[in-house]
């Protein structure tokens, strides 16, 4: 299978640069839902555009941009890290100076845009579809030229209404449960926290994909054709069913953005995953140990 996909890698490259477009088309960013920092910088400003910077620890920001905290997305109920109920979503955006009509546009100061990522997600579990992530959050907007400073700014808060929780973009351990039981040909569980992770324990019949394999090493988004050949290569096709975990659901938004983006539409995050999973006292699958080597003793030369 690797085998397949590097082949399938190098014609696509050949492919790229023997179009009009040259090698360059492989490595573009789309932004339908990923935007690079560079077109985002010409949204700052704009009227219905709020930038939002979601952080973990004080940082600089771009100027102008919101500020939401980690912890300002989610509950600790059932488990740390769950998605946060409509009306404290609401009351979120109003403080913000959200509103149902704004272009949201996300970003960070981690290389994974996990956290990004997440707000990315929740927005679209409530029913808000117009919103971006910027590719390679804040050190990635910096290089652009973005000013920043260390200045909150002021917010003019609104009235927000969400839509219910779309729950076909949210899986229930129930949900997930039932794929380890009797497994369907076109659901995939996609684990997507660190090999060290995965082979310490994981949900039976998942998928490895850590998140970090969806960027590059400065924390950008690879491409589409990239994500496609990379996911196929796993045996995962646009319209088959993914359900996708990490440890507490961030991490595995990283996958889902990456996936939505690249045309993948049937994603569903287990919200509660591995902490959910494993508080459960759920069954737990670790890799087959292999076998040492045996090394035979040479047979005695008779003397």
């Amino acid at each position: 299978m690797k085998f397949v996909f590097k082949a399938a890698v190098i014609v696509t490259l050949l492919v790229a640069m023997l179009s009009p477009a040259g090698c360059t088309a492989l490595f573009r960013e789309d932004d339908r839902y990923i935007i690079t920092a560079g077109a985002a910088l010409r949204l700052l400003g704009e009227a219905d555009v709020v930038f939002v910077y979601l952080q973990r620890d004080p940082h600089v920001i771009v100027k102008g941009a919101v500020i939401i905290a980690r912890e300002d997305i989610v509950i600790d109920d059932p488990v740390p890290g769950m998605l946060l109920p409509q009306d404290q979503f609401e009351e979120l955006m109003g403080r913000s100076g959200i509103s149902n009509d704004s272009l949201v546009i996300i970003y960070d100061s981690g290389d994974t845009n996990r956290d990004a990522a997440r707000l990315w997600w929740t927005l679209r579990v409530y029913g808000h579809t117009n919103a971006k992530v910027v590719s390679g959050g804040l050190a990635a907007l910096v290089e652009a030229g973005a000013e920043t400073t260390t200045e909150a700014p002021v917010v003019t808060p609104t009235t927000y209404t969400a839509q219910p929780a779309n729950q076909n973009l949210i899986a229930s351990i129930g949900e997930v449960l039932v794929q380890v039981a009797r497994p369907a040909e076109n659901v995939h569980i996609l684990d997507t926290r660190s090999r060290e992770e995965f082979d310490a324990g994981h949900i039976k019949g998942a998928v490895l994909v850590p998140h970090v394999d969806n960027l590059h090493d400065d924390g950008t988004f690879k491409s589409i054709e990239w994500i496609k050949l990379m996911y196929r290569d796993k045996g995962i096709r646009e319209n088959d069913i993914i359900i996708l975990y990490c440890r507490t659901g961030t991490s595995s938004a990283t996958n889902f953005l990456a996936l939505y983006n690249a045309g993948f539409e049937n994603l569903k995050v287990f919200d509660g995953s591995w902490l959910e999973w494993t508080a459960a006292a759920l069954p737990v699958e670790l890799p087959p140990v292999e076998a040492p080597d045996v090394i035979e003793e040479p047979e005695p030369v008779p003397g």
